[in-house]
């Protein structure tokens, strides 16, 4: 059996007040030219199918586009989605029901029994077992039990037990959770919602599955053993995501229980992400000269301010080879935050756990909140922004706070 993994696709996602909304749709019409390719069995996307809750008019039309036209590719692929921490799983899942007959299967919310998918094979059945973002609150509430570990490793091996697992036949996992091997966290892409140790789940949790289709870290890679795997996201979120430039989608086989070949299928980006970094001339000789075009580019000068006056020779430099520039600072001497905002750099809709941070400091005098605060808030941000309508203990008492009058 064949499926592909994608996960993060954060349809309506912006970078630095730039839409990505148009690269977000050419990468679905070269994505669903690999299924016309490899006619896989099913297509797994495991979490954060939107980039916030209450996503805008022309996201929700493109993932009905791109549903549709996967159900209809050659081969008729069963597609299964699980909602991430940015999603609103009951949104997402609105019609699943009726969805679930035309082979369409979303997890929106944690529920009593986690949903199954069953298919066949000529080497029989295989389970795939959908598990959308959850946290030990949620499971306690699914299960109905009051006293549920705080632990997410233990939250959800014990929320795993409770399902009925034929751990002799064939099962994959789909979910959206940040997972940890001997207490160490995956590598992050750099757009993803902070994790700061806060909700990592042991790899050991998911022993009784042969493959797990992971979402939440941007940067493909396996996390512990070589079948519990991050597809990462479909293209680059952030400047940072730079220095891992291969994106695409995981091809993943299945033959007798314990055999399975996983391999990248790369997807090239409509326009790469680049970081240009250098003294000005050198960027200008070097760029003039440069038969590369269509990239989107973040400049940092090393010999100089970001005057007005540059930045816009920048711009126009890359505008010359189809290029946009989409952020420009200096790394020269020590910049205050007056002369950052002047140095061009485009500015971004602040999140809402930057807010919450906002209502920290203006709490305690000024003061940044530390680590393990800080990694709270995250967690509350991304709980909050699931609408899956349960929140820890921890996160609940930061979001009162948040919402307290001065």
């Amino acid at each position: 059996m064949v499926f592909l993994h994608i996960s993060d696709l954060h349809l309506g996602k912006t970078l630095q007040n730039k839409s990505l909304i148009e690269e977000q749709r050419e990468w679905s019409r070269r994505f669903l030219d690999l299924v016309r390719r490899e006619q896989p069995d099913a297509i797994v996307i495991a979490g954060d199918v939107y980039d916030r809750a209450a996503p805008s008019g022309e996201a929700v039309e493109l993932l009905d586009r791109f549903l549709t036209d996967l159900l209809d590719a050659d081969g008729k692929p069963a597609v299964m989605v699980v909602a991430g921490n940015h999603d609103s799983g009951q949104r997402l899942a609105f019609g699943s029901g009726i969805l679930s007959r035309q082979r369409l299967y979303i997890a929106g919310r944690t529920e009593r029994d986690i949903m199954r998918v069953e298919l066949s094979d000529d080497k029989g059945p295989v389970s795939f077992w959908l598990m959308p973002y959850t946290f030990p609150a949620a499971i306690g509430q699914a299960l109905g039990v009051e006293e549920v570990p705080r632990n997410y490793t233990d939250a959800v091996k014990l929320y795993l037990g409770a399902q009925n697992i034929d751990r002799t036949g064939r099962n994959v996992l789909v979910a959206h959770q940040s997972v940890t091997s001997d207490g160490k966290e995956a590598e992050q892409g750099g757009s993803e919602t902070m994790i700061g140790g806060v909700g990592g789940i042991d790899v050991s949790a998911f022993d009784d599955f042969d493959y797990v289709a992971l979402g939440h870290i941007h940067k493909g890679q396996h996390i512990g053993r070589e079948t519990v795997r991050y597809a990462g996201s479909p293209l680059c979120y952030h400047f940072d995501e730079t220095r891992w430039p291969r994106k695409g989608a995981l091809r993943v086989e299945l033959g007798e229980k314990g055999q399975v070949d996983v391999r990248l299928v790369e997807i090239p980006p409509p326009h790469p992400l680049r970081v240009v970094e250098g003294a000005y001339d050198d960027i200008v000789r070097d760029e003039t000269a440069s038969p590369v075009r269509g990239e989107y580019v973040k400049v940092v000068l090393t010999d100089r301010r970001m005057e007005p006056t540059i930045s816009d020779a920048l711009h126009a430099l890359f505008s010359m080879k189809d290029s946009l520039v989409l952020e420009t600072l200096s790394a020269f001497g020590r910049m205050t935050e007056g002369s950052a905002a002047a140095s061009g750099s485009s500015t971004r809709e602040r999140t809402l756990a930057e807010k919450f941070s906002d209502f920290w400091r203006a709490r305690h005098a000024g003061a940044d909140p530390d680590d393990k605060t800080l990694a709270l808030i995250e967690l509350a941000a991304g709980q909050v922004e699931s609408g899956s309508g349960a929140v820890d203990d921890d996160a609940q008492a930061l979001v009162t706070l948040a919402g307290k009058e001065d």
